[in-house]
């Protein structure tokens, strides 16, 4: 069923069928991406779009704790239904990614991503979590995986995106603190939030 703004509604997921606008800033994740426990963001590979730089490995520190990136989105304070999209390839060890999306209070939800597996696990609520939860994945070739994470926000005017690395494998729960190795991420490409 296709309602209004060309949004495909199915069982648990919804699509869109358009080209609706960006709200992220700086797909190649510059400012204003800020990172914990990621040395840097300047080893690249070709991206799912052709180009040889679009794809960025999320680089590890050593540190123990998180491995991501975050962008603070500003919201109207009322409940969304958005759809993040990031692309993701197979680094140096590390076999998954984690798509969250918070209010900075502790309120929101994850979704973690098997990119070796091509496999979404079921996405968890945090806190008071958001809702209408449903993550989807697509091999578009060349090692590269859509990742898709559907939510509904809550009313606050936060929206804080994280793409992490992820220490775990299979579907097992998200694990996305532990101690970092230089050199070791996931590849992550084209971040969309609609």
């Amino acid at each position: 069923m296709t309602i209004g703004l060309g949004i495909a509604i199915g069982p648990s997921f919804a699509s869109y069928s358009g080209s609706p606008a960006n709200i992220l800033s700086n797909q190649a994740f510059g400012a204003p991406w800020t990172t914990t426990g990621i040395t840097n963001l300047t080893n690249h590979t070709t991206g799912p779009d052709g180009s040889s730089t679009s794809g960025t490995l999320l680089n590890e520190d050593t540190s123990t704790g998180v491995h991501n990136i975050v962008q603070a989105v500003t919201k109207a304070a009322v409940s969304i239904a958005y759809v993040l999209i990031v692309y993701s390839k197979l680094g140096v060890t590390d076999t998954r990614i984690t798509l969250q999306a918070d209010d900075g209070a502790g309120n929101g939800a994850t979704a973690t991503f098997d990119i070796s597996g091509v496999a979404a696990v079921t996405p968890v609520g945090l806190g008071t979590p958001f809702t209408n939860l449903a993550s989807n994945v697509l091999n578009i070739g060349n090692g590269w995986i859509k990742c898709t994470f559907q939510f509904k926000s809550n009313t606050t005017t936060t929206l804080n995106i994280t793409i992490g690395d992820d220490n775990g494998s299979g579907g097992a729960a998200a694990s996305v603190s532990y101690t970092g190795v230089v050199g070791h991420g996931m590849y992550v490409a084209l971040p969309q939030l609609n």
